[in-house]
């Protein structure tokens, strides 16, 4: 998982939840390998700017939380 806090900082989480899974063989090597590649590559991508996409920048914990509510 990738969180990028209101200040910009991004944070790679469950990386020990990952390694847990693919040493009970839970999941298997090349998927934990292609897992910590793309969060690689996400986490490049957020330093360069092209991601998230602007329209997913917008969506603030407070904003999401409002448009759940607004569905019960």
């Amino acid at each position: 998982d990738l969180w990028i806090d209101p200040t910009g900082n991004l944070l790679v989480l469950d990386e020990d939840e990952l390694e847990e899974a693919e040493l009970k063989g839970w999941v298997d090597p090349d998927t934990a390998r292609r897992a910590r590649k793309e969060a690689t590559t996400l986490s490049a991508q957020a330093a360069a700017g092209p991601w998230p996409p602007q329209g997913v920048r917008t969506w603030t914990l407070t904003r999401a939380r409002e448009a759940t509510a607004s569905r019960a």
